[in-house]
């Protein structure tokens, strides 16, 4: 095994990634924003502490159930300090690191005891990728064994960054070329038109190519959805499952600036923050509308040339990304998804105009959330028909897992 982390261990940092374990674990923060805060606000850290920090903090996030069974704690409990503490400990000694004789790391078990313990465990597929047991059984009944397993193990690697160039401001050559000017290197995704892959961390926000609305922060897969809608300038458009707007932007610059694009959502303050992004990204051709009633929906009926349909759901085809959403998610959340996402085929579709296209969408690798609900829908509604669909899996290319389907109202 190559170790990633430096010999030197600095105390302060240690503390640090604690904290920040805490706040995942303990207060159900999400890692993505606990890491990004910790960082600004630790102005006083260089670059490889920065790195450093994110690194063990994902990389014990993604291992967690490993680490925890080797700790031998009950089961994922609360967790003291102290206990998180060598839990950092046990991790560090996987990756051969030699621990400082530090007060903190007294109870950490022994190097021998922990590589024997380790070995034991890493060749379970539960342990292996830190799977909770009811995510294990489930991921097994909807997809198999072998390709289950395919696919957590694809996502138990580190994520890339990628970015989407906004047309509608910039070229990507050019800015590519800005880029490589701020010291960051970026690389063109063969499978993706818009996207760009990133090496290496820096603060994307504070760079002046973001600034100016030339780039948007999107997965490369995540940008597959709004070309499969084909819309067109001078269209109508509604996404109805809008967030706060990562697929309407990039649908603002495939309609070219032109036409009527309809931003909806449950939650209000995601629309005010795509506005925002709007206003950055030079999208000046955006409606946002909250759906506070079912009003909402019904006055759209029968306007719109397209629509998108990114519902809510289980967020299993994000874990490479988000890997603390395995113990997040639960598998009472999962039925209530899914009626949610029925109700939205059912409601939501009469927006569309006779002849019009609707695009499906979910970051889930599971059937039920993905071509079960198609078919259950086009039982129900003879009038449409399915005209495409497409799978992305982790274990296929290097990004969150998507489903999308593309269906045509014939009356």
């Amino acid at each position: 095994m190559t170790n990633p982390y430096p010999e030197k261990l600095y105390h302060n940092l240690l503390v640090g990634v604690v904290e920040v374990l805490h706040q995942i674990f303990n207060e159900q923060q999400q890692a993505e924003r606990v890491v990004e805060h910790a960082l600004k606000t630790h102005a006083k850290w260089g670059a490889n502490d920065r790195r450093f920090v994110a690194q063990i903090v994902y990389d014990m996030v993604r291992n967690w159930r490993l680490i925890h069974t080797i700790v031998q704690f009950d089961e994922l409990p609360s967790l003291t300090y102290a206990d998180l503490w060598t839990m950092v400990g046990v991790w560090l000694s996987i990756q051969k690191v030699l621990l400082p004789p530090w007060e903190e790391w007294r109870d950490v078990p022994s190097q021998a005891d922990i590589w024997s313990s380790y070995q034991q465990l890493a060749a379970q597929r539960e342990y292996a990728y830190s799977l909770p047991e009811w995510l294990d059984s489930y991921g097994v009944a909807q997809l198999g064994a072998d390709k289950w397993e395919a696919e957590v193990a694809a996502m138990h690697q580190p994520t890339h960054v990628h970015i989407r160039v906004n047309t509608l401001q910039t070229t990507k050559a050019k800015l590519m070329a800005d880029l490589a000017r701020e010291g960051i290197e970026a690389l063109p995704v063969a499978w993706s038109k818009y996207a760009l892959q990133l090496e290496g961390r820096k603060n994307l926000m504070s760079l002046k190519s973001y600034k100016k609305g030339d780039f948007e922060i999107q997965d490369a897969a995540s940008q597959l959805i709004a070309p499969y809608l084909s819309p067109q300038p001078n269209m109508t458009v509604i996404d109805a499952c809008a967030g706060a707007g990562g697929k309407t932007l990039h649908l603002a610059a495939l309609m070219q600036n032109k036409g009527h694009l309809v931003a909806m959502d449950t939650v209000e303050w995601k629309l005010e923050k795509l506005q925002q992004r709007a206003d950055r990204n030079g999208a000046t051709i955006i409606r946002t509308q909250a759906i506070v009633s079912p009003q909402n929906i019904i006055r759209q009926h029968h306007t719109a040339d397209r629509l998108l349909l990114d519902v809510p759901c289980s967020g299993s085809g994000t874990l490479r990304r988000k890997p603390d959403l395995k113990w997040r998610m639960t598998a009472e959340s999962l039925p209530l998804l899914q009626q949610t996402q029925q109700h939205i085929l059912q409601n939501y579709t009469p927006m569309l105009k006779k002849g019009g296209l609707f695009v499906y969408a979910t970051c889930s690798i599971f059937p039920v959330e993905n071509e079960q609900q198609i078919r259950t829908f086009l039982a129900e509604n003879p009038n449409y028909n399915l005209l495409k669909e497409q799978h992305i899996f982790p274990s296929q290319y290097p990004t969150d897992g998507f489903y999308m389907a593309c269906l045509q109202r014939n009356s």
